[in-house]
């Protein structure tokens, strides 16, 4: 069970892309020799969009402020090749615009006016194949810190039936407890209650599959 952010998607890969050849490289292709046309490079996208491919430049973009692109310089270097890292980018844009805001209240989660951060919350490996594998909870906190990445906050780990501490029947008084235990209804402890919680993420992490957990 981890918190739930309120910010922008992003989602940040070191994988093989497209290389583009040379004149001399696509000549030697058409006489039938052996060209690498692949090589690792960064991506960096929103939740729907491709944002760069490459070295990031910060400063010349398209967008006014580009928040992405921004953080890719960041975290370029962090990720070692073959993985993809999956996070929200929460706090405010260089101009000291909050990148998410209800009733001019800033969701801030403790940046200063101008800062932000890159809270990852899904990482994957995809070796050179294309076959992809995803890291557990335990994998992802240790990758975290051992990349330097903040990792989202952990409210609990382990059987779901012993997160709430009470007896329950059914599932509907699990959800209940669970909610009661970790929701936060109205507002937010990350901001200073000014500003609507966003609530949490339970998610399955059990090699044996969703049929295990229920048991």
């Amino acid at each position: 069970i981890t918190t739930k952010y309120h910010g922008t998607s992003a989602v940040f890969a070191y994988i093989l892309c497209d290389r583009p050849l040379k004149w001399y490289e696509k000549l030697f292709r058409k006489i039938g020799g052996d060209v690498v046309d692949v090589e690792y490079n960064l991506v960096w996208t929103s939740r729907r969009v491709v944002k760069g491919v490459g070295e990031p430049i910060t400063g010349q973009s398209y967008y006014e402020e580009d928040i992405w692109t921004i953080v890719a310089s960041e975290v370029r270097g962090l990720i070692p090749k073959g993985f993809t890292v999956y996070g929200e980018i929460v706090g405010y844009l260089p101009s000291g615009k909050p990148i998410q805001s209800v009733g001019g209240q800033a969701y801030s989660y403790g940046c200063k006016i101008g800062d932000h951060k890159f809270l990852v919350y899904r990482v994957t490996f995809t070796n050179d194949d294309g076959f992809s594998v995803e890291l557990s909870s335990n994998q992802m906190r240790v990758f975290c810190n051992t990349q330097q990445l903040k990792y989202v906050d952990e409210l609990y780990y382990g059987p779901l039936r012993l997160a709430i501490d009470e007896d329950v029947e059914c599932m509907d008084q699990l959800v209940a407890g669970i909610r009661s235990k970790y929701v936060h209804e109205g507002d937010c402890i990350y901001n200073n209650y000014r500003v609507p919680a966003e609530g949490i993420v339970v998610s399955v992490d059990h090699p044996c599959g969703i049929d295990e957990c229920r048991k």
